[in-house]
């Protein structure tokens, strides 16, 4: 390997590189090793045809990094929502989560910065944003209310 080609493909610790060029993303997504995989799974900037390939890959531990990556854009969480291995919580809970999955999550495992994403997409006014937050303040951990069922009663 020349000194350029070390520069080019470098290593677990180069993969969450934000400048990571897409052809040596795709090039560790489809040949690299699981912890490269998964390291690479993690980067906030990594090109939507290379997350979907990793949202294919064999090991859970990559699917579910990818899954719990807010870089990762919503047709690929909308891939691994129809991951059986994966749960509901670690697709919804993302903050680019589609409205539809967030809405089966249940309320009390839900982030502020996820409900706010959520609160956006549905154009919530102030009073709607603070029945939730309330509602939500009052689950109790293992609550079984769900997003959508709060959300049915809000509004």
């Amino acid at each position: 390997m020349t000194a350029s080609s070390d520069k080019e493909y470098p290593g677990v610790e180069g993969l969450s590189a934000t400048s990571l060029p897409a052809r040596v993303a795709a090039h560790y997504a489809r040949f690299g090793s699981d912890e490269e995989r998964l390291a690479l799974a993690a980067n906030p900037a990594l090109p939507t045809d290379v997350a979907l390939v990793l949202s294919r890959d064999a090991s859970l531990g990559v699917r579910q990094t990818l899954a719990g990556n807010n870089g990762t854009e919503a047709e690929v969480l909308w891939m691994l929502s129809q991951d059986a291995d994966l749960d509901a919580e670690s697709v919804g809970g993302n903050w680019n989560a589609p409205v539809a999955l967030k809405l089966s999550m249940p309320l009390w495992k839900m982030t502020r910065r996820s409900l706010d994403k959520f609160l956006l997409s549905v154009q919530a006014d102030p009073e709607e944003r603070d029945r939730l937050l309330m509602t939500q303040a009052r689950c109790g951990p293992r609550s079984k209310l769900l997003l959508g069922d709060a959300w049915k009663k809000i509004r």
